[in-house]
């Protein structure tokens, strides 16, 4: 089953998207237990689109890395840009990998969230 979260995402929001409201309810386990792949849609206004590049430089930090548990891929990237999980959808800005507490976890331990970015007015 394919689970989503929806969060508005603004420059003042980027610490709750990224939070225990948003992507940690799928790395602490609440939301898509045992997934492998779940969806962060970034709802967008439309004068917004420079807050991705923000919230990528804000995935990128040591500390939020560290915080949110996240894996590197074999070319030691944190943040995958294209999204892999959806290579032909032109909204899915990147994939990130987190470990996952083993009873909640998927097999082999982490779950790929792809980010979603939509317009809305």
């Amino acid at each position: 089953m394919l689970v989503f979260e929806f969060k508005k995402l603004a420059r003042s929001s980027i610490r709750t998207y990224e939070g225990k409201s948003g992507m940690r309810r799928f790395i602490d386990g609440n939301y898509g237990n045992h997934e492998p792949l779940a969806v962060m849609i970034a709802m967008l206004k439309p004068d917004e689109q420079n807050i991705i590049n923000k919230l990528y430089l804000s995935l990128s930090k040591p500390s939020v890395k560290s915080e949110l548990c996240m894996v590197h891929d074999l070319d030691n990237k944190y943040v995958r840009k294209p999204s892999a999980a959806f290579p032909n959808l032109k909204e899915a800005i990147f994939d990130t990998e987190h470990r996952r507490p083993p009873e909640k976890a998927p097999p082999g331990g982490t779950t790929t969230l792809a980010h979603i970015a939509i317009e809305f007015a």
